[in-house]
């Protein structure tokens, strides 16, 4: 994504309201939302004081015989027009309302003109020293929604929700990169909203609220769930049961899935019942759910080959369960924190 700076034709010009198109929405960050308590506040400062930050609008065609007849495009200030438009129904009389100042920018005629428009208001519209209203929470969402499926953020991104395919680990890749520069102040829990809201526009329950398992997360529940010490290296039996638990996790499930393996053919019997604890370090739901079926697969596998092979374990398993700690927490997947699957 280029950062788009647009060229100042004019820093202050009268333009008439009827030469200013307002209604494009697709290059609106306000998602064409109206804040009526902002608009009487603007309209009495206005009534008051007059307009003291003018609008930005762009080029779309001059007339150099009739500068009436020339036309522009509302880019920032949306409330400020409405708020002109307003005083100007409710003072027929006058003259006062018919023109409005407007900061004119050259108009831009690049194939990304809708798109850096739109992220260029949105930019605009986050500045903290501005009189103006702040984007909403909304705006955002449906600013970043937009950005998302034009190809703006990132043209194999928007290809891979085209096809429906939002849980691809890129399309929130893309959308968090946007997010982290473009809303500031944003808490940990807003973003995640922001990213489930923005995944609802476009049809697909959003995949968040996934939860990363320290290793003292772990220990803790290990410690509730089988009694085991609280000091020492994993894996461990349990102090109550005759089970060695063994903790996997993306980065080393086959390793781990192997090791009671080792442990049988090193010593020829299966001392304990062997239980393996996974969970995911990194990635999404994506990721986790592929990592949870290949550790499944894995000790399937394991165990098949072992009753076949071996008869001291025909109806004997060399790894007794696997249990799933829970870590998708978005309500669709109804996945608790600390639970087993």
């Amino acid at each position: 994504m280029n950062k788009f700076t647009p060229t100042v034709l004019y820093h202050s010009k009268l333009i008439k309201l009827e030469q200013i198109k307002s209604n494009e929405k697709e290059s609106q960050a306000r998602n064409q939302s109206v804040d009526t308590d902002n608009l009487k506040r603007i309209e009495q400062s206005i009534s008051q004081i007059k307009l003291q930050n003018p609008i930005a609008v762009e080029v779309v065609f001059i007339d150099e015989q009739d500068e009436d007849k020339s036309e522009y495009k509302l880019r920032d200030g949306s409330h400020r027009f409405k708020a002109y438009e307003s005083l100007q129904a409710k003072h027929k009389n006058t003259i006062n309302y018919d023109k409005i100042t407007c900061v004119v920018y050259e108009k831009h005629t690049g194939q990304d003109a809708a798109s850096d428009w739109l992220q260029w208001q949105h930019q605009q519209n986050e500045h903290l020293e501005k009189t103006c209203r702040r984007n909403s929470f909304d705006d955002s969402v449906v600013t970043a929604y937009k950005l998302l499926v034009s190809g703006y953020l990132d043209k194999d991104a928007a290809d891979l929700v085209a096809n429906g395919n939002w849980a691809n680990p890129l399309v929130n890749c893309a959308l968090e990169d946007w997010i982290s520069a473009n809303c500031k102040g944003l808490s940990n829990n807003q973003r995640e909203e922001m990213l489930e809201n923005i995944h609802a526009k476009g049809g697909s329950l959003y995949n968040s609220k996934v939860k990363k398992y320290t290793r003292n997360d772990v220990r803790k529940l290990l410690v509730k769930n089988y009694d085991i010490p609280t000091k020492g290296r994993l894996p461990l039996t349990s102090n109550s049961a005759n089970t060695t638990v063994w903790v996997a996790t993306d980065q080393n499930w086959w390793t781990t899935a192997l090791s009671p393996v080792y442990r049988v053919l090193n010593t020829g019997v299966k001392e304990t019942r062997n239980d393996i604890v996974f969970h995911c370090r990194k990635g999404g739901v994506t990721q986790i759910d592929a990592r949870r079926k290949d550790i499944k697969n894995m000790v399937n596998v394991i165990n098949n080959w072992f009753s076949s092979n071996i008869p001291a374990f025909k109806h004997v398993k060399v790894i007794d369960d696997v249990k799933i700690l829970g870590q998708k927490l978005a309500k669709q997947h109804g996945e608790k924190d600390g639970e087993f699957i």
